[in-house]
Parts: structure tokens; sequence; C-alpha cells
């Protein structure tokens, strides 16, 4: 479903897709250049929709049973996957195949790049891509990795937190890397690995970071401890919750 703000102060429902129905998606990514939705079902399946939210293309690959992280490229108009055996390189484009059909987007496909299975560490639990440096980040089970869209090792940083790392991103507000894990910290990391502050707060695990979209000095944690949590990058600290 998608929604937009009521001017009264609450929420409207806009469209909704009831397809979604046929199976449960894990992750999905807009991409407003092609009006498109990639999509990570829970049986790992990797699908792409339409505007209208119509399957268009599906990847056919028995290696992606295992997929378990997708980012999308609009530098390069690439999908990321990453997961068991490495991460690939999906390029996005026509199949200048003759099509009859008058879906959207239906000859578009996902073509095979690269394929880098050593990439992460063979076991890619998340990944991240910092889009002006086009440098990919991999949380692995037992460390970090940052990479070049070429597949050039950057940099590893390896048992960043006491349990696996959930997620990472990267600020250039601070030029920093930014992980969490289930171990309940935020770590802010220099370029060269070494780590420079801790953020603590969350009781529970934490899932996910991002950078506000306007303000690139503030970065937000969302935790399984039901809260959401907005951080400074200048005083270091708690802003809201």
């Amino acid at each position: 479903m998608t929604w937009s703000l009521d001017p009264g102060g609450g929420g409207k429902r806009e469209l909704e897709f009831p397809k979604h129905n046929y199976g449960i998606l894990r992750q999905i990514i807009y991409c407003s250049k092609f009006n498109t939705y990639f999509a990570l079902r829970k049986d790992c399946s990797l699908k792409v929709y339409n505007k209208d939210f119509v399957e268009t293309f599906t990847v056919l690959n028995l290696d992606l049973k295992l997929v378990k992280s997708i980012i999308f490229n609009p530098e390069t108009d690439e999908l990321i996957t990453g997961g068991v055996g490495g991460v690939k390189f999906w390029k996005y484009r026509m199949n200048h195949k003759s099509n009859n059909k008058v879906i959207a987007m239906s000859n578009y496909e996902l073509f095979l790049r690269a394929d880098y299975p050593h990439m992460g560490g063979n076991w890619v639990t998340k990944v991240e891509l910092d889009v002006v440096t086009q440098q990919v980040f991999c949380c692995s089970v037992q460390a970090l990795f940052c990479y070049n869209t070429q597949g050039q090792l950057l940099l590893e940083i390896p048992n960043p937190h006491k349990c696996s790392p959930t997620a990472c991103i990267y600020s250039s507000y601070i030029k920093s890397i930014l992980t969490c894990s289930t171990d309940c910290e935020i770590k802010a990391w220099s370029a060269n690995g070494i780590i420079t502050h801790r953020f603590t707060g969350h009781t529970r695990a934490i899932t996910n970071l991002l950078i506000h979209p306007e303000t690139p000095s503030i970065f937000i944690s969302c935790s399984k401890d039901g809260s959401i949590r907005f951080w400074s990058l200048d005083i270091y600290s708690q802003l809201l919750r």
C-alpha cells in the first residue's frame, strides 16, 4: 500500500496493491527512474514489479535461494544482491527482444554483470551502498567489508561488534562508517577502520540505520526495543526518541 499525508493531520490510502498477498516481501526498493519496484520475497526469489505492481520479471537462478539483501545503484542502473555465496551485480536494461505485451516495463530485465563469490566473506547478511563514493558495504557474520563496485577490497573490520552486525551506513558529513548490531550499540568508524565513538541507549537489538534525508548531521536508528531514535553527528548524542 502507499499512503499520503492528510492536511487534517492523519493519513489516507492512495493506492493498494493486493497482489502482495500471494507472497510475503522481505525487502522492497522503489526506483523512481524506471518507476519500478525490486522485491526480495520470503522464499528468496527476486522479483521486478512495474508501477501497477504487476510482476514483469523474475530472476530464475537457483543460487538466489539464499539472497539476504538487495540495494539499487542509480548511478549504474544496477541491482546489487548479497547473501550466501557473496555479491552479484545485475544490470537493469531493455532486453531488445520482440515484445507484444502492453504491460509497462515488461521489456526490461536484470542481466548478471558481475559475480563476486568471495565478496563479503561468502556470507553477506546486508549490503549497503554509498552512491556518491560508489562504495559497497557488506555486513557479514563476523566482519564488515567495504569494496568498490568493481570488487576491489578497500577496508575490512573484523568483529566490529560483540555480535554479528545488522546494518551499516556511510556518513559523508563526518566521513565515517556507522554500524549497529544485536549488542545494542552503534559504532562510528574512521575511513581506516578505527573506532571513534559508541552510541548507546537502545536496550534491544538494533535492526537498521538511516542518514536523515534532509539533515546529514542526523542519523536515525530503529530497534526491537520498539523505539526509533534520532542522533546528532555534531554532538554525538541522542536528540529524539
